[in-house]
């Protein structure tokens, strides 16, 4: 149901994914695309869990058998259940409030006591509900809640737009008033950064009076604008480091694509231009995870091609100086910015690069081998995964000499995903059938297992270094994009085999509140369950929402 944001830069959803994932950032040259403000990344390889709601839940306690039994076991609270136990309650004590399995629908807020002033008579109502960001371990998570009136001639009327945080204690609670969004390029509200904890995150807000701005929230301050330097009037949230005390925002064309810098405390919690450029030059910035340093890349007049500098907020930025002959891109940074890494191209045309390492004592180092291209950076700074198209290879390189190299299966591609769990994802797909698979930092391929009658599967995300990862598969004849209206079902894939998440929630007696079309997105760990989030449909294709499911680990 979303429409398409103003006129942004293709590498904003990137940003924002990566910093959620907790891995290493890539920058590119800009590009002519826009991304929706729905299209933040949120997620990571985290350790926590969400409590359960109110009533009975079953914990574990002790190692669950294959059919679990419920017994009161002697750490559970009045109203939890352990399993593993005997009826008398022998067993390991559970804990109160993590159920080994569990199915949360997120709610939307409640539509506004004022309709929107092209409501009509007889207007069906109905609600979307998107997630944007969380904290490192998910139990908090930020959103936005929307109501769609929709006339009975089934044309859409307006719709009403509403920010909101998530916990299982406290449920869905409003943040901020409402924005209308009633046509394009209006901005949905959206929470781009937030720190671990949940304490804290930064708003790209949508239409109304702060349109195209952005907001500081805390529980104890509310939603707070920050202010942008004298004659800058748009700034979109690019990314910012964990706690979320450190910001990043690219500004349009109309204020001269120049990049802006926050720092909690500083400035009188105002934005500041990042860096002074030439005359008419643009730039981006892509700040390291820990928010201390970044790349800074400048077109534009007075600069051939792009020249890119590592960016500190207190010093001057240092050019990186590249070969003469080669055109570069610094594509990728490490969580501390003290390495840079990307490809070089010679100047005759031909895809065939070289890599290079840049680091603040060595500087910058050409690599011999030839690589079509840099994929991913670990956040050490410490492997880079690359491709050779030519011999159709992937690469593993180990600071500055190549360890791994591996040939690629026929119809195996990368699917290069940015902000990756230090592995980088493939797929082997054919008219038959899509087959994802795994390229690990030691140089091991491998295709993961499909489930019976669904040839077709997508991995979104991994973690714990590629052991568990999260996606859809869908039956053949069927569309990607209509995979979650029903036909398509969320999957983990785990160090055992395949696993269909409602179906083995279901087989576990739990409740899925007619939700259908699971889409898995997010994912966190700890030592007992996987906590998957993502988007379902409820009631009818127009009542979007986000769930919560919790699998026992195996």
């Amino acid at each position: 149901m979303r429409t398409s944001s103003a006129s942004r830069f293709t590498i904003l959803s990137t940003l924002a994914a990566l910093s959620a994932c907790g891995q290493t950032l890539n920058v590119g040259s800009r590009g002519a695309g826009g991304s929706s403000a729905s299209d933040q990344g949120v997620g990571g390889n985290v350790d926590g869990s969400v409590g359960g709601n109110v009533g009975a839940m079953i914990t574990s306690g002790g190692t669950p058998p294959n059919q679990p039994k419920a017994g009161r076991g002697p750490g559970g609270a009045a109203d939890d259940l352990t399993v593993g136990g005997s009826d008398a309650g022998a067993g390991a004590p559970g804990e109160p409030g993590a159920p080994l399995y569990d199915f949360v629908l997120i709610p939307a807020l409640p539509a506004p006591t004022v309709p929107p002033s092209d409501a009509q008579p007889g207007d069906e109502i109905s609600f979307d509900v998107y997630p944007s960001s969380a904290s490192a371990d998910g139990k908090v998570i930020f959103g936005s809640s929307e109501t769609f009136y929709r006339h009975v001639n089934s044309s859409l009327g307006a719709t009403d737009a509403a920010l909101f945080a998530w916990t299982a204690a406290t449920g869905t609670q409003r943040i901020g008033a409402g924005f209308p969004v009633r046509e394009w390029p209006d901005l949905y509200p959206s929470p781009s950064c937030v720190a671990s904890d949940g304490s804290s995150a930064l708003f790209q807000m949508g239409s109304g009076p702060e349109a195209f701005k952005i907001s500081r929230w805390t529980s104890a301050t509310g939603l707070v604008p920050l202010a942008l330097p004298l004659d800058f009037h748009d700034a979109y949230l690019q990314n910012c480091s964990p706690d979320a005390t450190r910001a990043v925002a690219d500004t349009p064309e109309s204020d001269a694509n120049r990049p802006l810098y926050w720092q909690l405390g500083k400035n009188q919690n105002a934005f500041t231009q990042a860096a002074t450029l030439p005359a008419g030059a643009q730039s981006q910035l892509a700040l390291s995870l820990d928010g201390t340093a970044g790349i800074l890349s400048v077109s534009g007049e007075g600069v051939a091609g792009v020249d890119y500098y590592r960016w500190q907020p207190d010093s001057a930025p240092v050019k990186l100086v590249f070969p003469t002959g080669y055109s570069c891109q610094g594509e990728f940074l490490s969580a501390n910015g003290n390495v840079i890494a990307g490809t070089c191209y010679g100047n005759a045309g031909n895809r065939e690069g070289r890599l290079f390492r840049w680091t603040p004592a060595g500087g910058l180092v050409l690599l011999d081998q030839p690589v079509t291209q840099a994929l991913l950076l670990s956040a050490d700074g410490n492997t880079l995964f690359v491709t050779n198209d030519a011999n159709s290879q992937l690469m593993v390189f180990l600071g500055e000499t190549l360890t791994k190299t591996v040939q690629m299966q026929p119809e195996m591609s990368v699917t290069f995903k940015y902000g990756a769990d230090a592995v980088v994802p493939v797929s082997a797909a054919n008219d038959a059938g899509s087959r994802p698979g795994v390229f690990t930092k030691e140089g091991n391929l491998r295709l993961l297992p499909v489930l019976p009658k669904l040839p077709f599967n997508q991995l979104t995300l991994t973690v714990n270094e590629g052991t568990i990862g999260i996606g859809a598969a869908w039956p053949a004849g069927t569309q990607v994009q209509d995979a979650a209206r029903g036909d398509g079902v969320a999957v983990v894939w785990d160090q055992i085999g395949i696993r269909d998440v409602a179906a083995e929630l279901l087989a576990a007696h739990v409740d899925l509140q007619q939700a259908g079309g699971l889409v898995a997105e997010h994912v966190w760990l700890d030592d007992r369950t996987i906590r998957i989030e993502g988007r379902c449909w409820t009631e009818n294709q127009f009542n979007h929402q986000v769930f919560v499911a919790t699998l026992p680990r195996r």
